[in-house]
């Protein structure tokens, strides 16, 4: 029964790996074959990721299954417009995600009621209204109100539609995409390994890409083909992953949106400079803003969170904090 088992695992749609330390080394995405390997090496299959895959809010339909496999030509541009969808982040077998081989399917959602100022940050793919966008004349709408995503420096949040610093380009119903500001070469990502609540922002894509997360795909719906415009991703780079970006895009995006939005979301800082000593955070002695090293979001203050930088040497920037800090520490945010 094991036997058979596993070998169903193995050539399944969706299969359910344990990861081991080599994972976390070098971040690089194995092929099939190798993942598989390692499951046999290992000698079992986790009780509890099974149970997660019997889930049926994770289990997807033929539906969704033949949609998220449909592509586009490479160097085709489509405009898109009527329909309404998720955007999930875009995972692929191989992907190592917080110690982990499996798919936990992390989407967009308005961090509070899809108001004037609130931010987009992850949760768990539902069909919450939430969750669900449309895709106008080349703006990210929420579906069920007039609230479109708006760039204010590195920062997104939700506008009235018809402002300024709305325009975005490279969505497509194929598989993974980079969703970009029209004008600019940053990408939309939550800059690190996801966990669920963290925000949505514009970063380097190549920063992005070294975590896998740099990319989005259409989910539980359609952006259908129809009139519009400004959505195209005219600028034919082909997202080869190699953009070398040193975030000198020189966007000229003139955001003057003078936002006062006071509402305390800790998503962010005014460039505080990260802390030289080590606070050795940890629940009972939680530490503030660019302060580290913590492990968990539990380790930080308030709503704050633990940015988890990639590898023992990394000195990856952390989110509203100035500096390089430590290699490998990990600083609240």
């Amino acid at each position: 029964m094991r036997v058979i088992l596993l070998s169903l695992l193995s050539v399944s749609l969706v299969s359910a790996w344990r990861v081991d330390r080599r994972c976390l080394e070098g971040g690089e995405i194995l092929t099939g074959e190798e993942v598989d390997q390692l499951m046999f090496e290992n000698g079992n299959v986790q009780e509890d990721y099974l149970d997660f895959w019997e889930q049926e809010e994770y289990l997807e339909t033929d539906k969704d299954i033949g949609f998220r496999n449909h592509s586009l030509h490479a160097n085709t541009t489509r405009r898109l417009q009527s329909g309404t969808f998720n955007l999930k982040l875009y995972w692929q077998r191989g992907y190592c995600w917080q110690d982990e081989w499996i798919e936990r399917k992390w989407c967009m959602e308005c961090r509070r009621n899809c108001n004037n100022g609130d931010v987009l940050e992850l949760q768990s793919c539902s069909r919450t209204w939430k969750q669900r966008f449309r895709w106008e004349g080349g703006k990210l709408k929420i579906a069920s109100r007039n609230m479109c995503l708006t760039r204010s420096g590195n920062s997104l949040r939700l506008r009235s539609c018809g402002g300024g610093n709305q325009g975005f380009r490279g969505l497509t119903n194929g598989g993974g995409f980079r969703l970009r500001p029209s004008g600019s070469s940053k990408c939309l990502s939550q800059h690190h390994h996801p966990k669920a609540g963290e925000v949505i922002e514009l970063t380097n894509c190549g920063l992005a890409g070294q975590h896998k997360t740099d990319k989005w795909n259409v989910y539980w719906g359609s952006a259908s083909g129809g009139g519009g415009g400004g959505g195209d991703d005219e600028d034919n780079d082909n997202d080869n992953d190699n953009d070398n970006d040193n975030d000198n895009d020189n966007d000229n995006d003139n955001d003057n949106d003078n936002d006062n939005d006071n509402d305390n979301d800790n998503d962010g800082g005014s460039g505080k400079p990260l802390a030289s000593d080590n606070k050795n955070c940890r629940p009972g002695n939680r530490c503030s803003s660019c302060e580290g090293d913590c492990d968990t979001d539990d380790d930080c203050s308030g709503s704050l969170r633990c940015f988890q930088r990639f590898g023992r040497t990394a000195l990856d920037p952390v989110p509203g904090c100035s500096g390089t800090g430590f290699r490998g520490r990990d600083y609240c945010y």
